[in-house]
C-alpha cells in the first residue's frame, strides 16, 4: 500500500449472500508459487475406437446440473447430450475442424487450464501447465493449433497465445501491454481476430496476421466491442456490442466496414456462433427472462429458442464437419446499410423512474434468501439470486421488487439504507472482467427504480465478481466491484466509485487494485476508515489500516501496535489482519485482529476514542475466529460477536459472555440487541432464522411471497 491511498471501497458491505453488515471473509493465505510444470503435454494419437466426427452439432455450457458443465444438442433440439460431469466448472467449448474434439477451459484442478475431449466428452486431456489462467480456445483451420488468452504475462495484462493441439510449444501471439479477450481464428488461418483495450478505449475488435504480426483495429467506438466470430467463408465477422445501448450482436465486413445490428431485444446478447453454411447465428440471450440459446436465421432474421431450461445455458460453438463450401456472396437480407427491425432498441434511460419488474415468484411460493438486510423488527431487504424482496412482517412473507430488465444469471448485490432507500447492481455469473453497467436506486422502497449513468468497473477482474456498499445516507454512497481468481495464489482486484447524487452518477476512484479488502465504514461524508488484508507466506508484519478525510480521494495509511502485554505477537504469527470494521462515530472506532499461523491463532478486539492515536485492547474468547466472525456495535458499550460461537458484552468488550453455539454459517442483520435474523447455511441447505432474545434461541421461518 503506498503512503496516500486513491481509492474508495464499499461500507455497510452488502452482497447477495451477506446483506448487511457482513463477518469478514476468511482469510486464504496465498500459497508459495510452484515450481513449473512440464511445458507441455503430448496428446496420444487418436485410437481406432476414437469417436466419428460430429456433424453440424452445438456444444454449449450450462448450469443445470448445478455447476458449469458442456452439453452438446442437434441444431433442432434433439439429442441432447451431457458431455462432461465434474463438481468444478467446464466452460467455453471449441470444436476442432474435422468435429472429433471439443477444447475446452476448466478449473477442474483448481486452476484454469484448456482440456481437449472427444465429440462424445470421453479421452479428457490437459493441455496447458500453467499456474495463471487460460480460457476462450479457438482451433485453427487446420485443425494442428489452439490459440487461446492467458494471463501468464500478469493478472491484469492478458494476451493471446497458440499451442499445437497437443499442447507443446506455448507462445505469445498478441504483443504487450494490452488486455486482449475472445480470440477467433479466421478460416483461411492467416488472421486472429480479438478484442482488446490496447489503445486506453473499451473493448474493440483487432485482427492480427500471424505472418507479419501487423494489428489492425477493425471498430472505433467509445461503446464496447468484443467476442469476434468469423463467418465459415471469412468475409463477416459477427461481435458484440452495447453500442446501442445494451449487449447486441452485430455483423460487419472482414475490414470493419458495413456494420449491421442483427438482435435488438430488450436483454443481453452474447457469443455468436455461426452455422457450418453461413445462414444461421447461435447466441446466448437473456431476452425471455433466462439465459437460453437461440438460432437466428439471417435472410429474415427469424429466432428460434434451442434450450428451454430454468438453468443458464450460454456460450454455444457450432461444429463445421462436413460442411459443404461457402460461396462469398452477401449474405441474404443484410445489405450494408440495414438497421435491425422495428428500429433501434430503446435504451435505459438513466435517472428515469421505471416501475419494478413483473414477480418472478408465484404468489405463496416458499422462498429461498441468499442475504437479508433488516432495518426495524418489521422492515427489511431480502435478496434471492437476482432477486430483490421487500418484508414488512419481519420476515414472515416478501413482496419482490426487483428493478426492471434483469437477467436470471446474474446476482444482485445492494446497500439497503432503510425501509425506502436502496442501491442494487446485478453481475453476471461467471464473468471474468468489469463490464458496462448501471446502479439502480429506489427511494420508495422498490415501487420504482432509477438507473444511474453508466459505469464501467474495468478493474474488476476474475471468475468471481461481486459489489460491495457503504451507504451513509440517503445521498451519499461508495461501491467497490471486487474480482478475485485463483492463479499463481489468489488474485485480487476492484474497481471503486462513489456518488453524491442518490446514484445518479457515479464518479471512478483510483485504487490499490491487487488488495484484499476487509471492511469500510465511513462516519460522515468525509471520514472514512479501511481495512484489508496484506501479509503473505512468511511475511510477518504489523496490520495496516487507511483513514480518509475527503471523502475517499485520497487515504493515509497507518498500522495497528501489538496488544498491551504481547508486544511480539506481530512476529510471533505470519498472519496479523483487521477485520470487523465498525464506526460508531469519526474518533470512536472498533475493530477485531486475527493471528495465526498453522494450527495457532489467537484474536483482539481494539478500541480507540480518538481516530486511532490510543487504543484498547481486549483478548476474544479463544473459541472465537476473528477473522470469521461478525461483529456488530450498536453503541459503545453494547455489542454482539456472531458465528458458531456468539458472544454479547455490556463493557465495550472487556469481558464477553457466551450466547449460543449453533452448527450452521449465518449471514446475520440486527436491529437491535434482541431483534436479529440471519440467513443460516450448514452445507447445501440454506434457511431464514430469527431470534428475539440477541440469539439465546433462534426459530426458523418460511419465507413466502406474496402479490
Amino acid at each position: 500500500m503506498h503512503t496516500r491511498l486513491r481509492l474508495a471501497l464499499a461500507g455497510r458491505i452488502l452482497t447477495a449472500v451477506a446483506c448487511g453488515r457482513t463477518a469478514a471473509p476468511s482469510p486464504t493465505a496465498p500459497p508459495p508459487r510452484a515450481s513449473p510444470p512440464p511445458a507441455s503435454v503430448t496428446t496420444p494419437p487418436p485410437s481406432p475406437t476414437a469417436p466419428p466426427p460430429v456433424s453440424s452439432r452445438i456444444a454449449f455450457t450450462s448450469y443445470r446440473d448445478g455447476n458449469a458443465d458442456i452439453y452438446a444438442v442437434n441444431p433442432d433440439g434433439s439429442d441432447l447430450a451431457r458431455l462432461t460431469s465434474h463438481s468444478r466448472d467446464d466452460t467455453h467449448p471449441a470444436w476442432s475442424p474435422d468435429g472429433t474434439k471439443i477444447a475446452f477451459a476448466s478449473d477442474r484442478d483448481r486452476n484454469w487450464e484448456i482440456y481437449v475431449m472427444n465429440a462424445d466428452g470421453g479421452g479428457v486431456l490437459r493441455l496447458t501447465q500453467d499456474p495463471e489462467v487460460d480460457s476462450d480456445p479457438t482451433w485453427s483451420p487446420d485443425g494442428r493449433q489452439i490459440a487461446f488468452t492467458s494471463t501468464r504475462d500478469g493478472f491484469l495484462d492478458r494476451h493471446v497465445y497458440a499451442m499445437n493441439a497437443d499442447g507443446s510449444d506455448v507462445r505469445q501471439i498478441t504483443p504487450g501491454p494490452g488486455f486482449d479477450v475472445d480470440p477467433a481464428w479466421s478460416p483461411e488461418g492467416q488472421q486472429i481476430a480479438f478484442a482488446s483495450e490496447r489503445d486506453g478505449n473499451r473493448t474493440e475488435i483487432y485482427v492480427i496476421d500471424l505472418d507479419s504480426g501487423v494489428l489492425t483495429r477493425l471498430t472505433n467506438h467509445s461503446a464496447g466491442d468484443w467476442s469476434p466470430a468469423w463467418s465459415p467463408d471469412g468475409r463477416w465477422i459477427a461481435f458484440l456490442s452495447d453500442r446501442g445501448g445494451a449487449h447486441d450482436v452485430y455483423l460487419m465486413e472482414g475490414d470493419g466496414s458495413g456494420i449491421v445490428r442483427l438482435t435488438d431485444g430488450a436483454q443481453a446478447n452474447y457469443a455468436p456462433a455461426w452455422s457450418p453454411d453461413g445462414q444461421q447465428i447461435a447466441f446466448d440471450s437473456e431476452r425471455d427472462g433466462n439465459t437460453e440459446i437461440y438460432l437466428m436465421d439471417l435472410d429474415n432474421r427469424a429466432l428460434t429458442s434451442l434450450t428451454d431450461d430454468p438453468a443458464i445455458d450460454w456460450s454455444p460453438a457450432w461444429s463445421w464437419a462436413g460442411r459443404s463450401p461457402i460461396t462469398s456472396a452477401p449474405l441474404p437480407g443484410l445489405p450494408a446499410t440495414a438497421t435491425a427491425p422495428g428500429g433501434p432498441q430503446t435504451p435505459v434511460i438513466p435517472n428515469t423512474p421505471q416501475s419494478a419488474a413483473a414477480p418472478h415468484f408465484r404468489n405463496g411460493q416458499q422462498i429461498t434468501l441468499t442475504g437479508i438486510e433488516m432495518v426495524s423488527p418489521s422492515d427489511g431487504w431480502g435478496v434471492s439470486g437476482p432477486f430483490v424482496l421487500r418484508t414488512r412482517d419481519g420476515g414472515q412473507t416478501w413482496r419482490e421488487v426487483t428493478p426492471p430488465g434483469v437477467s436470471s444469471a446474474t446476482e444482485a448485490y445492494g446497500a439497503f439504507l432503510d425501509a425506502e432507500n436502496a442501491w442494487v447492481v446485478f453481475v453476471t455469473r461467471g464473468q471474468l472482467f468489469g463490464m458496462e453497467t448501471v446502479i439502480w436506486h429506489t427511494a420508495d422502497g422498490g415501487l420504482t427504480w432509477s438507473a444511474s449513468a453508466p459505469i464501467f468497473p474495468e478493474w474488476a477482474i476474475g471468475d468471481k465478481l461481486r459489489g460491495e456498499f457503504y451507504a451513509l445516507d440517503p445521498v451519499r454512497a461508495w461501491v467497490a466491484f471486487r474480482g478475485f481468481y485463483a492463479g499463481a495464489g489468489p488474485h485480487f482486484s476492484a474497481h471503486f466509485f462513489r456518488t453524491s447524487n442518490a446514484g445518479a452518477s457515479w464518479e471512478p476512484l483510483e485504487a490499490d487494485i491487487g488488495v484484499d479488502y476487509t471492511g469500510m465504514a465511513f462516519a460522515d461524508p468525509n471520514v472514512g476508515w479501511l481495512t484489508w488484508q496484506t501479509t503473505g507466506p512468511y511475511a510477518a508484519a504489523p496490520p495496516e489500516y487507511a483513514v480518509t478525510r475527503d471523502g475517499g480521494v485520497t487515504w493515509d495509511t497507518r498500522t495497528l501496535p501489538p496488544p498491551e502485554g504481547q508486544a511480539t505477537l506481530f512476529e510471533d504469527f505470519e498472519y496479523s489482519e483487521p477485520y470487523g470494521l465498525n464506526l460508531l462515530s469519526d474518533q470512536s472506532v472498533r475493530l477485531l485482529v486475527a493471528s495465526w499461523w498453522g494450527d495457532r491463532s489467537t484474536g483482539y478486539l481494539y478500541a480507540t476514542e480518538d481516530g486511532g492515536e490510543d487504543w484498547q485492547t481486549y483478548p476474544l474468547p479463544p473459541e472465537v475466529q476473528a477473522s470469521e466472525a461478525q461483529l456488530i456495535f450498536f453503541d459503545a458499550t453494547n455489542a454482539l460477536l456472531l458465528g458458531r460461537e456468539m458472544y454479547r458484552t455490556g463493557d465495550g468488550g472487556e469481558t464477553w459472555v457466551r450466547v449460543k453455539a449453533v452448527a450452521w454459517d449465518g449471514q446475520f442483520s440486527f436491529v437491535d440487541p434482541l431483534h436479529g435474523w440471519a440467513v443460516a447455511r450448514a452445507g447445501d441447505d440454506i434457511a431464514l432464522v430469527v431470534t428475539t432474545n440477541g440469539g439465546s434461541t433462534w426459530a426458523e421461518l418460511e419465507p413466502r411471497a406474496v402479490h
